[in-house]
């Protein structure tokens, strides 16, 4: 780990002390597994036009994606760390230092990967053509349910979490595939919707790890990794994920869940982790992000942030606002974390680990649940009906500093997921239709052969990029 940055320091020292406690939904996080008291939290509120909970498939949409997943009832919990402390470095910006090289060396890849969760498969679409180029299945029985969705910072992979658990690994580029994965001569990989391979038979899947200890498995998240200059490649690429077994059906989760660190190469399981005290509130954890050295933060629908530090494993619960709903989230360029919010009076909330305070966003009000993200102008991104603006149908640029919102934009996708691509255009997906939204002019292009699709995450790298310190280049 690099040395940690003022903000990282005053962070350490924030949490010894227990500052920055206010009668505003703010968390106060201590030292050594003490606990501390947090505000109560509410039961999830059904948003207009949700049915629940999804008894039979555990899917937050059924086919015809109509369906929210809205978190069943459940109390706040206390603040936990593991007994051999924590060290936290948020806010180390990386200085990679890369002279002539592209920070992120296969941005020119550009793509953007979107589960299509009742068919167990996960799109591969040109972010420049806005085509799909591949589909994959991603479960061999191909009953996972997949949905979130995590590019590493090299551009060169994506990993697809599938609800119904286990996690895979798909190369971007063909030039990574191993042609002779399948075992016979010659790459064999797909081409688009109309052409996917029997598991097994496409040599750009590159692993597949099992959780069978899970009966529910949403987040996956890569961690930056380590920039070599010399190769002008990123080395030892982890990536995050986390579950819940005990599940009354596949999709669902009971007790404590458990975080894993899998090795980006190999599927390999390094570490595993077990949050005591962190509820799987039926989905289990709903959404992850990494900070800017690799540090993992979840959240609960409806639920409370956990942060796990990625050398020491030690963690930190980090109680919500009573009226903040949560539901997805992201981590911006200063390692503060924003989630979406399906309450009545709030749409949008950011925490600052630094101060250990909640500000909350009133003009947008998501009843319909929604991912987030930030732009490369620094806008924070969320998709929605707007009722201020007449329901408009699009996303909404929020100010990062003042929490003001700057823009409204028009979209044909009426998708949860949110993200940006390489060159800062915004990206809407859902049902059968991805929307790419020029964020300057709002002029879109749509691609509308998806499958109930359903993705919300860092569906195309420039994520991890952008808190990394390290934007793609496109």
């Amino acid at each position: 780990m690099s040395a940690p940055t003022p903000r990282a320091l005053l962070l350490t020292t924030c949490l010894a002390l227990a500052c920055g406690d206010d009668s505003g939904g703010s968390a106060s996080a201590t030292m050594g597994g003490t606990t501390s008291t947090p505000p109560p939290t509410t039961g999830g509120e059904v948003p207009t036009g949700s049915s629940g909970m999804s008894q039979g498939t555990g899917s937050e949409s059924d086919a015809a994606a109509t369906t929210d997943e809205v978190a069943p009832t459940t109390s706040a919990s206390a603040t936990t760390t593991t007994s051999g402390g924590i060290k936290l470095d948020v806010g180390t910006v990386s200085d990679f230092g890369v002279g002539d090289c592209d920070c992120n060396t296969a941005a020119e890849f550009g793509y953007i990967w979107v589960a299509n969760s009742p068919e167990s498969t996960v799109s591969k679409i040109d972010t420049g053509t806005v085509q799909e180029v591949g589909r994959y299945l991603t479960r061999a029985d191909a009953a996972g349910n997949p949905s979130r969705t995590s590019v590493s910072i090299s551009g060169r992979a994506v990993a697809v979490a599938n609800r119904h658990q286990g996690l895979v690994k798909i190369w971007a580029n063909p030039e990574d595939c191993d042609p002779n994965n399948n075992g016979a001569p010659g790459l064999q990989t797909s081409s688009g919707a109309g052409d996917v391979l029997a598991w097994g038979e496409d040599d750009c899947v590159a692993w597949y790890t099992d959780f069978p200890g899970f009966t529910t498995q949403r987040p996956v998240a890569w961690a930056p990794g380590t920039f070599n200059e010399f190769t002008c490649r990123w080395e030892n690429e982890r990536l995050w994920t986390a579950g819940c077994g005990g599940g009354f059906a596949p999709g669902f989760g009971d007790g404590d869940p458990d975080v894993a660190l899998v090795d980006g190469d190999t599927g390999e399981i390094l570490q595993t982790l077990t949050l005591t005290g962190y509820g799987c509130n039926g989905f289990g954890p709903y959404g992850g992000a990494v900070d800017s050295t690799g540090n993992l933060w979840l959240t609960l629908n409806n639920g409370n942030l956990a942060f796990v530090d990625i050398e020491t494993f030690a963690y930190v619960i980090h109680p919500k606002p009573a009226n903040v709903q949560s539901y997805g989230m992201t981590v911006d360029s200063k390692d503060r974390v924003w989630v979406t919010s399906y309450s009545a009076d709030n749409g949008v909330a950011r925490y600052d680990p630094v101060t250990m305070t909640w500000d909350i966003i009133t003009e947008i009000k998501q009843y319909s649940q929604s991912g987030i993200a930030q732009g490369a102008d620094g806008r924070i991104w969320v998709a929605g009906s707007f009722a201020n603006m007449g329901n408009l149908n699009g996303v909404a640029g929020i100010d990062p500093e003042t929490l003001a919102v700057t823009t409204y934009l028009a979209t044909t996708s009426n998708g949860k997921g949110v993200s940006v691509d390489g060159k800062g255009f915004i990206w809407r997906a859902g049902g059968n239709t991805a929307s790419r939204v020029d964020p300057d002019d709002g002029t879109e292009t749509n691609y509308s052969g998806l499958n109930a699709a359903y993705t919300y995450s860092d569906m195309t790298g420039f994520g991890v990029a952008n808190v990394a310190g390290c934007q793609p280049a496109g």
